[in-house]
Parts: structure tokens; sequence; C-alpha cells
């Protein structure tokens, strides 16, 4: 009976200890959660005085801190219209906010502590803080937008973009229908002014940015900008054929001399009355007129009465030019005809291509037409002009190239001398062929 109480009393004393030391680790973890839990961020004041700078009096308006980490509002207030004191409550202490004050006419849409345009311009302040803002008279930009003929334009944006920084911040309007325009509440400093929805031109007759000329906008001050907006420059003019008919379905290319303008490719055709006009030409600088048939009907060439572009007549197009009287007479065609075929078979091959080029050391004769050869072996070449002219072939499937005939190379090339409107057929053009396998 005794041995049975102590066993009794043991597990008594082992239950214990082991609800002992399983309340000892639930406190212990549940230290290490309230350890764990982050500190509640404690709440902060921005807070201050608005006053203008020309009357030292509150200008109106509210008071909003952005969080300078990402520009994100936080929270704001509006300012006592008798003291201009204002406190922005809700904020975190040892966050830094960038400070915005929103006042109406005659002081800026948007100040910006301690002084500018843009958030960008904003200097950081760590909450808790005490800032006072100077709010400076608002600067005013008007003017009259015309176009190069001297009419109005009418419903076109004019937007504002900062002087220092490629930034357009949002203050754009349109012109009326006069072309007259007005953007107020601005914060006094240089600017430039751009016109058009895609920024065409800007003041005053720049047509980028980094060469516009800088407005400056003193406070309270109202300054004009008046500009004008070039038509589109153009080229025309017509184009017949050697007996003095018009040509329709002519195409007109234009190629800028400098490679380096950033100027592509612009054009039009011509009409029944073998009239173009080529629209829209951008930028103004030195160009090639090229004039192409694509029916096939005509030779490609260059102004003036030229296959070579070393040779072409260069056309000057100053900005908003209208470049007229810029004529062509076209000669037809000629064209090249012939077969390909197996050098050691003698059957005809089928997909082989080829193109003309001017002379043994011209390049590639332009807008010429082409049919690589047929399974009867057959090719042709058209549009070519009169001239000297060599053919290059090309079996893509097999990974042959020759010039006619039997040459490596152009300078080695066999010389045909086309006439205009006349079909010129060669002999066979035999390819040698790796052997399969």
């Amino acid at each position: 009976m005794a041995e049975a109480t102590e066993r009794e009393e043991g597990m008594y004393l082992s239950t214990r200890r082991l609800a002992v030391t399983t309340l000892g680790l639930l406190t212990l973890l549940a230290s290490l959660v309230v350890s764990a839990a982050p500190a509640a961020a404690q709440p902060a004041t921005i807070s201050g005085t608005v006053l203008a700078t020309d009357t030292g009096q509150p200008p109106g308006g509210c008071v909003y801190a952005y969080r300078s980490s990402d520009g994100s509002l936080a929270a704001g207030t509006c300012m006592d219209l008798q003291t201009g004191a204002y406190s922005i409550e809700g904020l975190e202490a040892g966050v830094a906010y960038r400070i915005l004050v929103s006042s109406g006419a005659p002081y800026p849409q948007e100040t910006w502590w301690p002084g500018g345009p843009t958030i960008n311009d904003a200097q950081p302040v760590v909450a808790p803080a005490t800032v006072d803002v100077s709010v400076p008279p608002a600067g005013t930009l008007v003017g009259t937008l015309m176009r190069s003929d001297g009419s109005p334009v009418a419903d076109e944006f004019v937007t504002v973009f900062l002087a220092d920084r490629e930034e357009a911040f949002g203050r754009s309007t349109t012109t009326g229908v006069d072309g007259s325009w007005s953007i107020a509440d601005l914060y006094p400093t240089p600017y430039k002014v751009a016109f058009g929805g895609a920024y065409q031109a800007f003041a005053f007759g720049k047509s980028d940015w980094a060469s516009a000329d800088t407005v400056a906008v003193a406070a309270g001050a109202t300054v004009r900008v008046d500009d004008t907006l070039f038509l589109p420059a153009s080229i025309s003019g017509t184009v017949r054929d050697q007996s003095g008919g018009p040509v329709e379905g002519i195409c007109v290319s234009l190629e800028n001399v400098d490679p380096n303008s950033g100027g592509g490719w612009t054009g039009g055709c011509t009409d029944a009355s073998g009239a173009y006009r080529a629209g829209d030409i951008t930028p103004a600088g030195d160009y090639r007129v090229l004039f192409s048939d694509p029916q096939g009907r005509f030779a490609a060439e260059y102004y003036d009465n030229t296959t070579d572009p070393a040779s072409a007549t260069v056309v000057t197009v100053a900005r908003g030019a209208q470049v007229a009287g810029i004529d062509a007479v076209l000669a037809p065609g000629a064209a090249l005809t012939g077969r390909v075929i197996n050098a050691k078979t003698h059957q005809p091959i089928e997909g082989v291509c080829m193109e003309a080029f001017a002379g043994r050391s011209g390049g590639r004769i332009p807008f010429q037409q082409q049919e690589c050869s047929q399974a009867d072996g057959t090719w042709r070449l058209w549009a070519l002009p009169a001239g000297a002219t060599t053919v290059n072939f090309f079996y893509f499937d097999a990974q042959v190239e020759i010039w006619a005939y039997n040459s490596t190379t152009q300078a080695k090339a066999t010389v045909f001398e086309l006439t205009a409107g006349t079909t010129t057929t060669l002999r066979d053009v035999r390819l040698r062929l790796p052997r399969s396998g």
C-alpha cells in the first residue's frame, strides 16, 4: 500500500513538472511573438504658415504632403484665411514628405516648397516639422498662333515645358478660332512653349525642345509668345511620257542626302493628269527625288533625268516650303530574259532569282521588276533603264551565286547594253550545283 502511494506521488510530480515546462515554453513563445511585432508608427504633424510675397497675407488655398519616397499623396489641409496657418495631421514620424501649396489666381496653381513648379523642385521635409511657405504672384503666358500662309491656327494644342529639363507638367490649352491662347497661374520660372498634339513645333520657329527659345516668366508678369506654325513642306510636279502625255500611277520617293538627318522617305503618286504632290516632308534639307512605276511600264529615274543617284539634281526643301515644278519625262523600261539550267545535266532550274546592276561597278537598279526562274528555267527582269547592265543570279536552295556569264564578281561580269522599250534575251545561264549527299 505504501509502495502504491509512492508511485502515485511520483506520477503526480512528473505530471506537474511537465505542466510547468509546457507553461514555460508557451510563455517563451508568447514573448517571442510580442518582441517580433513591429512598433507602431508614431503619428506626426507638419505645420506652418503660408503667406504671399507681395502682400504678406495668406494667398488662400490648401497645403498637401506627398511621400518623398514614391510621390503619393499622404494628407492635406487648407490654410486659415486670416492667419495663413495650417497643420497637416496623420503623418508618420521620421518619414520624408514634399510640401505643395495649391492656390488660386493671382497666385500659382502649384508652389512646391521651398519654391518651384513641380514635385521634382521640392525639398524633402522629415516629419514632425515646421514649414513656412512663401508664395509669389503667378505669371501668365499668352500668344497667337498663325500658319505660314497667314491664317490663324484654331483648336491646336499649346503645352508649357520647363526650360531646364524636358518636362511637360500638365499645363496646356488649345487655341481659339483666332489662334489666341492663354495659360495663367504659372509659377514664375523660365519655360519653353510647344505647339501641336505631338509637339510638332516649339517657340520661336524651332522644331524640338532642345533648340527652343527660353521664355522667362517673372512674378506677376504676362509674357507674349506669338509664333508661326509652318505648313508641312512639299514637293510637287508633273510626270509625262516621251510623247508628252501625262502618266498616271508614277510614285515619287524622297531620299534625304544627309544620312544622319533622321529623315526617312515620303512621297505621293501621280493622278490622271500626271500631277503629284509629296507632302509632310520632315526634316527640312536636301533631297533626291526618285520616280518609279509600280506597274513596270517605265524605268525608274532620279530628278533630273538620270538613273545614277550620284548625278541626281538635289532639291533643297526649306521648312514649310512648297517646292513646285519638279517634273519628269520617263522612258519606257527595258527588259532582260533568258533561262537558267544545270551546268551538268542541262536541265532547267526553278527558283533562281536575279537582280540587275548598273554596269560593272554601279549599284542595284532601283524599282526593277523581277520574276524568278519558272519550272522551265525561264526568268525575266523589266522596268530597267537603257544603258550598261550586269546581272547577278542567286539560288538560295543550293547557296549558289554567279554573275552572267560565269563570273564570281561584278567587275568581271558580262555587260549588256539595253535599249529603252526593248527586250534583250540572254543565252542560257549555267549554274554548277554542289553534289548532293
